[in-house]
């Protein structure tokens, strides 16, 4: 059944649990999800990255309207706005760890590349009494006891331990093989980045490039640039692309009415909208929600 809304979270609070100045949350998955049946309904977060680590046990997780059920052990990593969803079993083993984007990205920053291949969803399988499975382990165990306590330089602490989490999830999937993100991938311009975020937070508003050229500090034909060798588009292909993803999202996870979509969107002309969406898609809103309830 589809929603009204796709249901944006911002940080855990409210339960009685310890939060670290509102940057990072840690709990078990069976303290969230018991709580929902073992199903934690499609959500997306704002500014939070999220780490789902499974040791043992079934998931079945929906992201961005793709299900997919991997074989634990394993870690998911979520960037922020994408929609998301999992169902558990009720023997599941391991821990969410909720980010803010700003230290996730802080922390992310010392390792080049890091950051981009991050900026996408990703799973990766870890291999049962491995290695990077045990280091795994061990990190997520450190990090969640040390939320559970309070110290001297907790936050410090926990800081060390995300990256000592993060180095070896990178490197594993920066050298898979079956990944998208290929060994020695070059670091994301932090322009880009920027440019990126600034798409993320405006891009229902219509503005024109040069508003957005403005707040990254370069001309428009720099941003092009910029955009093109991060993005493989220009700038404006790529703001017209968020817009469409969002419309996308929008006619898979709710019932609104295409005119309401559009009107969300910045669009005054729900049939000017219909023709942008098919020509991006190859398929009218209408056709598009309709396959993807099939």
């Amino acid at each position: 059944m589809m929603q009204r809304t796709i249901p944006t979270y911002a940080l855990y609070a409210g339960d009685g649990e310890s939060l670290l100045d509102q940057w990072v949350h840690c709990e078990t998955i069976a303290v969230r999800s018991a709580r929902h049946r073992w199903h934690i309904r499609t959500h997306a977060h704002a500014d939070f990255y999220q780490v789902l680590h499974v040791r043992s046990g079934r998931v079945i997780a929906d992201i961005d309207g793709e299900t997919r059920e991997p074989v634990a052990p394993l870690v998911v990593t979520m960037p922020p706005r994408v929609p998301h969803g999992y169902r558990f079993s009720r023997s599941v083993e391991g821990h969410i760890l909720t980010i803010s984007a700003e230290r996730f990205e802080r922390l992310l920053a010392i390792c080049g590349g890091a950051l981009s291949l991050l900026s996408e969803p990703r799973i990766l399988r870890l291999e049962a009494g491995g290695s990077d499975a045990r280091v795994v382990d061990d990190a997520i165990a450190a990090i969640a006891a040390e939320f559970a306590r309070t110290a001297r330089w907790q936050s410090q602490r926990i800081e060390a331990l995300m990256t000592a989490l993060l180095i070896p999830v990178c490197r594993r999937l920066a050298d898979d093989p079956d990944d998208a993100s290929p060994t020695g991938r070059p670091a994301v311009d932090p322009r880009a980045l920027a440019f990126r975020a600034e798409v993320d937070r405006r891009f229902r508003t219509h503005l024109p490039l040069k508003t957005y050229a403005r707040a990254v500090g370069v001309s428009e034909t720099h941003l092009n640039r910029i955009s093109r060798k991060a993005f493989g588009l220009s700038a404006l292909a790529f703001i017209q692309r968020r817009v469409m993803l969002e419309a996308s999202r929008d006619l898979t996870f709710t019932s609104h009415p295409v005119a309401g979509i559009a009107s969300s969107l910045g669009f005054d002309d729900p049939a000017y909208f219909s023709r942008a969406f098919k020509k991006h898609t190859g398929l009218s809103p209408r056709a598009f929600r309709l396959r993807s309830l099939s």
